[in-house]
């Protein structure tokens, strides 16, 4: 599957909230209002093909925008546990809808180390 380059996004290992993950889900056609959607998810694959599910909520306020009939936002504000190996992970946001569930293209996140190591990048 194809990734977006504005689908690509950071975060240090150990974010927690306020901080969050927020994936952009657009209708898969025309006959899809996003409007309509009921229940969010995040599906994670993290280093080491570690698969988990983070709870979501659909984006209702100004940042993120509320959902428009072509598109809509999912929320998930970060847990103490979610991001806490450094490396790529791949997000797939899941909308529920009246008519079935709609699918986000994969995102990369990349979790950084929490603290860089001293004298990293310095020259001795």
């Amino acid at each position: 599957m194809e990734q977006r380059e504005e689908c690509r996004s950071k975060v240090r290992a150990g974010a927690v909230a306020p901080e969050q993950c927020v994936v952009e889900v657009r209708a898969p056609n025309r006959g899809v209002d996003m409007r309509t959607a009921t229940a969010a998810s995040i599906v994670v694959r993290g280093p080491g093909a570690i698969m988990s599910t983070w709870d979501a909520t659909i984006a209702g306020g100004s940042h993120p925008p509320a959902p428009t009939r072509d598109r809509l936002f999912v929320v998930h504000p970060y847990a103490a546990t979610d991001v806490v190996v450094p490396g790529q992970y791949e997000v797939v946001a899941r909308v529920s809808m009246p008519a079935g569930t709609v699918r986000s293209p994969p995102c990369r996140l990349e979790v950084e180390p929490q603290f860089d190591r001293p004298g990293a990048g310095r020259n001795s």
